[in-house]
């Protein structure tokens, strides 16, 4: 999602706030920047949580969000709403904690603090599935998968990643 306007500008303050980002904002920035796309046809819901913090952000702050609201999902919006489900699922009694599950997505990954070309193909080979069968190279490895994680849904490997590690 392109940084121009006031709002867009409003918006990515939010998120990078949202994850205590601004110590690492070229990496934040970089990942807002980056469309997420989905290969497996249900994975389009993490889409669409990512692009529903924009409905959270104007509840939030008051500033509509309809210049925004038809944008494409970026691998930033993605990768906070994945943090909130996690948060949601592992903290049962309301506590958050977005920003814990964002920063262990991050390292999950092996992204950098700053954009480089590494960051670049970490990011293709999350959305195109080129990442090992157990998950390693991806958002959720697993040490014992009981099935090829790139062809398991996002929310799958998200539970089986859960599960394997008591969380």
């Amino acid at each position: 999602m392109r940084i121009k306007t006031p709002i867009e500008k409003e918006y990515f303050t939010w998120l990078l706030d949202l994850v205590n980002g601004r110590r690492n904002r070229a990496l934040v920035e970089y990942l807002h920047g980056v469309r997420f796309y989905s290969v497996l046809k249900l994975d389009e819901n993490r889409a669409a949580d990512g692009q529903s913090l924009r409905d959270d952000f104007e509840y939030s702050t008051n500033i509509s969000v309809e210049e925004i609201e038809d944008e494409e999902c970026s691998v930033l919006e993605m990768l906070i709403a994945l943090a909130k489900r996690i948060s949601d699922i592992a903290y049962e009694d309301g506590s958050s904690e977005i920003t814990k599950w964002f920063w262990i997505l991050i390292r999950n990954l092996k992204l950098h603090e700053n954009h480089n070309t590494r960051n670049a193909r970490i990011i293709e080979r999350l959305l195109e599935r080129n990442y090992m069968p157990s998950g390693f190279g991806g958002l959720f490895p697993l040490n014992n998968p009981s099935e090829d994680q790139r062809g398991t849904e996002i929310w799958y490997q998200m539970h089986n990643y859960i599960r394997e590690n008591d969380i």
